[in-house]
């Protein structure tokens, strides 16, 4: 039962999310739209900033699972972008707020995630020193952050995608000639 109430509240929340700034929502119209009291949301969360927080590290959880053998960066950034497509006003009313911080933490986990997924797929990536790994990992991590974010920042159009294509193609074989050119040192 504790559950099915928790489930209620996140759901009510990205309602009213999807349809109000995050500043401009209430405890009071939560619960009013849940149908339950004060006492019921405080039991499971603290306040509305640990109801997203709750919310954001579970979905990014959920990306991280389903994300389990990526066959290219592109492949990353458009996992990231679907997700986000589904929740858009929600997403663009997190990132417009002041509790922005708490999707890009988990935007960073998400990319650190799939992009070290990512490399473990290439052709001699096993040859990576440690450090050479964590470099390569760092300057993936924040090209898919930034392309990320500048598309939150572009209004989330969808031809990124096209474009993210073409971004593809010109790099493509970037990472195996970085992996190459690091286990020549």
């Amino acid at each position: 039962m504790a559950n099915l109430t928790r489930n209620a509240i996140k759901e009510t929340f990205l309602e009213l999310l999807n349809q109000k700034r995050l500043n401009e929502i209430t405890v009071k119209d939560i619960v009013e739209k849940c149908g339950m009291n004060r006492n019921t949301f405080y039991y499971h969360f603290k306040d509305i900033p640990t109801l997203l927080e709750v919310i954001i590290e579970e979905d990014a959880q959920v990306i991280i699972k389903e994300q389990s053998q990526p066959r290219s960066l592109e492949d990353c950034l458009e996992k990231a972008i679907s997700f986000a497509l589904e929740h858009k006003n929600a997403v663009r009313n997190i990132y417009s707020s002041v509790n922005r911080s708490i999707f890009e933490q988990s935007l960073w986990r998400v990319s650190e995630h799939v992009v070290s997924l990512y490399i473990d797929t290439i052709e001699n990536s096993e040859k990576l020193s440690d450090g050479d790994r964590f470099i390569v990992v760092q300057y993936l991590k924040a090209v898919l952050f930034g392309l990320v974010s500048l598309w939150l920042e572009s209004s989330m159009d969808e031809k990124i995608l096209f474009e993210l294509h073409e971004i593809a193609a010109l790099k493509k074989g970037d990472l195996v000639d970085l992996i190459r050119k690091s286990s020549l040192r």
